[in-house]
């Protein structure tokens, strides 16, 4: 039987687009003397090529006589050695396959925009994304600027030789392993102002990529640079280059000499959030928001004051919002104050801005439950229940911790002992879920909340943890039950920390059963009102007989022992 070293190839890996010879040594052919490669592109070898292996070197190296074409990325290629001889039989080997690797192929990552960053200084960047399964070494990526003009409506965009380099540096080189991102970042030194900036990956064409059409970018950056120390702040209002905007920093609001960045984007589309109109800005523009950030991201800055100076346009209700980028929604900042002409706001944080007319007056629906059930006014609970506030709005709820108030029994409770839990299905659904060691007796729940326009709504639910564990009340209506059916109706009052079950049974008078209800399945609450409807028909469908009826209602506690059970009679009479 020869022995065969495991296959390899040449070149390794193998990329799209590039043959590849496989070769292997054979340190014992026995009888053997022509070794060939049988190569497939599935795993059952229908239909196959074949290849042989001839010698390739000393000490039985073998190499294919010829390549395996070049094959697309992420082929799977699988190959066994065949060997023959004079008098003995063939011998095939164990398959084995290599796998076809995308070569490199570098865009910008998903589609973002240039963003700005630094720490010491400001420094303006790209995320190149390599797409491809092969590392991208010693990428270069080079930048060019140009004044943001507007001809006729549009943005003039420059010829070739009309584009500027950066004073520091133009290319940058970075490594890219492939399915990863790198940023590549250049020194921003430009004034404040608009530009067009111009990004190419791979200039020179070092990499035979799959696709070279999403090499380059051209980015409208509007960016406005500020000096922060200290003892100075900004040293008084400071406009931005479209003169929409007044920022300033007080002194001793930042820890550390700082650069404030101020750039100008297109307002983000809010999900699910609609009783709005964009603001027309001083220099007539809509659907601009600002972004406000730090250079250096460790800086800390405790309050930074801004004005938006709006247009002509007749407003109802015109507010700062902020984005919040996880429930993708504006929402009003709490501190904003309007006048004819502009919003002004302090105690802003970095973050992003825009000024939005609100239409909207209504404020949140809020709902009280407790195990999925709703909780009515006076109505039961068991003891040391989990309440959970249901809040929805048309617009969305918000969700910062300081615009919830959560009381029980008139005292507020802290944010660290109940949890807010946006609904992923449901964007304008918000569940506020406070788990409580409540025991026997009388008590409230209490909410505010507010919408992420501002309006306010607030509630509170008086309920009942029962003195001891008994069923209320049990009774059937009507009572003759007529052909239209009837319904049973009883109050679960509990001292039980946990209910595990609640059954509503029907019997004959000789103790057969002929129907059976659940809380595992039936509208029955394991606490508080019930109403079970029976539409008098037995657990096969069929009609029951007109008669006398007795009828069973039993509790059935979480821990060993805990049941209770009341009856009633009722008559069928159709």
């Amino acid at each position: 039987i020869p022995v065969v070293a495991p296959l390899t190839t040449d070149p390794t890996p193998v990329r799209d687009g590039v043959a590849a010879l496989i070769k292997t040594v054979v340190s014992s052919g026995g009888q053997h003397d022509r070794f060939r490669l049988t190569w497939s592109t599935n795993s059952g070898f229908d239909p196959a090529d074949t290849l042989e292996l001839v010698p390739d070197g000393p000490d039985g190296a073998r190499v294919t006589a010829d390549t395996i074409p070049a094959q697309p990325g992420g082929r799977e290629i699988f190959m066994r050695v065949v060997a023959e001889g004079q008098g003995v039989d063939p011998w095939i080997g164990a398959p084995e396959s290599y796998k076809v690797l995308r070569r490199e192929d570098l865009t910008f990552a998903d589609g973002r925009q240039g963003t700005f960053g630094g720490q010491t200084s400001v420094s303006f960047g790209v995320d190149v994304l390599n797409a491809g399964q092969v590392d991208a070494p010693a990428v270069d990526v080079e930048f060019a600027w140009y004044p943001h003009l507007i001809q006729a409506d549009t943005t003039y965009m420059p010829q070739e030789e009309e584009w500027n380099a950066f004073d520091e540096a133009t290319l940058t080189t970075i490594d890219v392993a492939g399915k990863s991102t790198a940023r590549a970042e250049i020194p921003w030194g430009l004034a404040s102002g608009a530009y067009l900036v111009r990004a190419i990956i791979d200039p020179g064409d070092i990499f035979e990529e799959s696709s070279e059409a999403n090499n380059i970018r051209v980015l409208r950056v509007s960016a406005d640079r500020f000096a922060l120390t200290v003892d100075e702040g900004t040293q008084g209002p400071q406009p931005s280059a479209d003169g929409n905007l007044h920022i300033e920093v007080q002194p001793g609001a930042v820890d550390r000499a700082a650069v404030l960045i101020v750039e100008r984007l297109s307002m983000f589309e809010p999900t699910a959030q609609g009783d709005y109109q964009v603001a027309e800005y001083l220099d007539q523009g809509h659907e601009i928001a600002y972004q406000i950030a730090l250079a250096d991201t460790t800086a800390s800055i405790s309050a930074i004051e801004a004005t938006f100076y709006l247009g002509t346009q007749e407003t109802i209700d015109p507010a700062l919002y902020r984005w919040d980028p996880m429930r993708q929604k504006w929402v009003r900042f709490a501190g904003s104050n309007a006048t004819s002409d502009a919003v002004a706001a302090e105690d802003l944080l970095p973050g992003i801005y825009t000024v939005l007319d609100n239409h909207d007056t209504t404020a949140p629906e809020i709902e009280l439950q407790s195990q999925g059930r709703s909780i009515a006014e006076g109505g039961y609970v068991a003891p040391r229940p989990v309440l959970d506030f249901v809040a929805q709005d048309a617009n969305g709820v918000d969700v910062e911790p300081e615009r919830i108030v959560v009381t029980i029994d008139g005292q507020p409770l802290e944010s660290t002992l109940y949890s807010i839990s946006p609904n992923p299905q449901h964007p304008n659904l918000v569940s506020i879920s406070a788990p409580t060691k409540l025991g026997r007796g009388a008590h409230e729940a209490g909410l505010e909340v507010q919408d992420v326009n501002g309006n306010v709504q607030s509630t509170a639910t008086s309920f009942l943890i029962g003195e001891r564990t008994r069923i209320r009340d049990l009774a059937n209506y009507p009572n003759p039950a007529t052909a239209a059916g009837t319904t049973f109706a009883f109050t679960l009052e509990t001292d039980w920390t946990s209910v595990d079950e609640v059954r509503l049974r029907i019997y004959t008078p000789s103790g057969r059963m002929v129907r059976a209800f659940s809380s595992k399945r039936d509208l029955i609450r394991t606490v508080d009102y019930s109403e079970v409807p029976w539409d008098l028909r037995d657990g096969t469908g069929r009609p029951v007989a007109n008669g006398v009826y007795f009828y069973r209602v039993d509790v059935i506690g979480s821990k060993k022992g805990q049941r209770i059970d009341t009856t009633g009679k009722l008559a069928v009479l159709r």
